[in-house]
C-alpha cells in the first residue's frame, strides 16, 4: 500500500475498456441506422413525397365525408379502427350481412371517387348502383 499507482492503472484500464466498448456499440448502431448499400436519397424527394402523401390523405378524407353516414361508420370501424365485421355489427346494432354490404358499397364508392371515375350512388327504390350521369337524367 505504499503506492497508488496500481490502483490508478486499474481504474484507467477499466475506463479505457468501457470507452472502447461504448465506441464499438456506437459504431454498430450507426452502421445499422445508415445503410451503406442504398444510395442516400435527395431530401427534396422525401419532402415532395410527404407533401404528396398529405394531399392524397386530404382527398381520402373528402371522399369519406361524401359517403352516407351509415357507410362511413362501417369504414371507420372496420378499416381505420381495425374491428372485424362481427364486432362492427355488434357496435352498430346491425346484422353482419348489413356491415358486409355497406362496406362493399363504401369501397366501391371510394374507389370510384378516388380514381376520378363516375360517382356511384344507389337509388332509393332499388339496390342497383346508379352512376352520376343516370342520376342527372
Amino acid at each position: 500500500r505504499e503506492s497508488a499507482l496500481p490502483w490508478l492503472l486499474g481504474i484507467a484500464d477499466r475506463l479505457l475498456s468501457n470507452t472502447r466498448r461504448r465506441l464499438r456499440r456506437a459504431e454498430a448502431l450507426l452502421h445499422r441506422l445508415v445503410s451503406h448499400d442504398e444510395p442516400v436519397g435527395d431530401h427534396a424527394d422525401r419532402v415532395a413525397g410527404l407533401v404528396d402523401d398529405a394531399r392524397r390523405m386530404s382527398q381520402i378524407h373528402r371522399a369519406l365525408a361524401r359517403l352516407p353516414r351509415h357507410e362511413r361508420e362501417v369504414v371507420e370501424l372496420c378499416m381505420w379502427s381495425g374491428l372485424d365485421q362481427q364486432a362492427a355489427a355488434a357496435a352498430l346494432g346491425v346484422a353482419v350481412g348489413t356491415v358486409k354490404s355497406r362496406l362493399h358499397r363504401a369501397r366501391r364508392r371510394l374507389g370510384a371517387d378516388l380514381a376520378g371515375g363516375p360517382t356511384v350512388a344507389t337509388s332509393s327504390s332499388s339496390k342497383n348502383p346508379v352512376t352520376a350521369e343516370e342520376v342527372a337524367r
